[in-house]
């Protein structure tokens, strides 16, 4: 073991899931610096708690041996897990930050950014996705109301599971292409889930999935890097899949004709609410803010690909998602209701009021899209609905909706 204290990564996602019949835990690394995801028996979450870099191997094998009821096998099996944790990099030492030292420096030595998801999430080969695309399109629901007549402005689509999501990405994409619009560039957000600090996280690099690669307006995005501060590490977009999602989908609409994108994530909202009451109040994000506005206001589109609430034992909730989702829904639908009326006091009031009590993933990327719609917009609504996840207990909000201006 390379540190006298181990401490688990801060970075990494733990899932809940299903495997031969028995419940597990994947710890997921977003900078995939092992190709295998770890796997563990729930019984291990007590241990992963010990990891905080507080105490060293023999106390952390005493623990285990008291938590395991006075069983050595319980110490031994501690130390075979912080083996298994350190030799794949999960663990704050020098051999991850090594390891991640290079996969940044091979990172920022690209121009594009690779498809993460391409092959898993969706079909990874070009005229199968097309095919695939094409059928949630033509399959979407029709839209719950009458949508306006007025340009075309914005879209919030999901970025959940496509094939859990795909009437609510279809609602929102079959709009975007039977509306006909043009826009000269299209200001794309989406949740940097893995984004330590700050609200924006621009990149210049250019999306390349199996339908093709994208043109990043770099000029946009290296101008929206230095309203933020200066250079922004953009290695957050190198795993994230709530931008992904949305590209394939704008390649399918426009297809040749796609014009320059502007992907910019956005950060955890915790902090944002504990510092302002809107995005536009931190400071140094106003001027960014502009670019955008600017961006958008002419002929520009902005998309957001976003969830709303999650609740349940998956994300941290003593109590299952069914005792908790009736309140968390009358909260969504008040997040939706100041959506529509493109009302961000109203949006970032009702978050303030439950101190994000439920998760809403994409809370900062709708707070920006609100701050970037021209003046006058409005939204529709074009359905919502929630994914229940029966073996965590846990369930997900997500929405898709259009955005038009007068």
């Amino acid at each position: 073991m390379s540190v006298e204290k181990p401490k688990l990564r801060e970075d990494l996602q733990p899932v809940r899931a299903s495997m031969d019949g028995r419940d597990v835990i994947l710890l997921r690394d977003p900078l995939a610096l092992s190709s295998q995801v770890l796997a563990l028996g729930t019984g291990t979450v007590g241990l992963l708690g010990l990891l905080d870099g507080t105490h060293d191997v023999p106390e952390l094998r005493l623990l285990a041996i008291r938590a395991g009821g006075g069983s050595l096998e319980a110490g031994d099996h501690l130390e075979n897990l912080l083996g298994i944790l350190d030799e794949r990099c999960l663990l704050e030492n020098d051999h991850y930050r090594e390891a991640r030292r290079a996969i940044i420096d091979d990172w920022n030595a690209q121009t594009d950014r690779p498809a993460a998801f391409s092959g898993a999430a969706y079909p990874g080969e070009g005229s199968e996705l097309s095919r695939f695309l094409e059928e949630i399109l033509v399959n979407a629901p029709e839209p719950r109301r009458q949508l306006s007549d007025g340009r075309l402005v914005g879209i919030m689509a999901p970025h959940i599971d496509i094939q859990k999501g795909w009437p609510l990405y279809g609602a929102a994409y079959e709009t975007l292409r039977r509306s006909a619009t043009e826009p000269d560039r299209i200001l794309l957000l989406g949740t940097g889930h893995t984004m330590d600090e700050g609200l924006l996280c621009p990149t210049t690099k250019h999306y390349a999935t199996p339908l093709g690669r994208t043109s990043t307006d770099v000029d946009l995005a290296i101008a929206l890097s230095g309203a933020c501060g200066g250079a922004v590490d953009d290695l957050p977009h190198k795993g994230e899949h709530s931008i992904e999602f949305q590209v394939i989908f704008l390649q399918h609409v426009f297809a040749e004709k796609i014009p320059p994108l502007v992907p910019v994530l956005c950060g955890g909202a915790s902090s944002l609410l504990a510092r302002a009451s809107r995005p536009s109040g931190l400071p140094g994000v106003d001027g960014a803010l502009e670019l955008m506005r600017e961006a958008v206001g002419g002929a520009g589109l902005v998309v957001a690909g976003v969830d709303l609430v999650h609740v349940g034992p998956k994300f941290g909730d003593a109590d299952p998602a069914s005792s908790i989702l009736p309140d968390a829904l009358e909260h969504e639908s008040a997040l939706l209701d100041a959506l529509e009326s493109a009302d961000a006091e109203a949006f970032w009031s009702e978050a303030a009021k439950v101190e994000d009590r439920y998760n809403v993933c994409g809370l900062s990327s709708l707070g920006v899209l609100l701050e970037t719609l021209p003046e006058g917009s409005s939204g529709v609504l074009l359905g919502r609905d929630v994914m229940r996840e029966h073996d965590t207990n846990s369930a997900v909000g997500f929405a898709s909706m259009a955005f038009f201006a007068r």
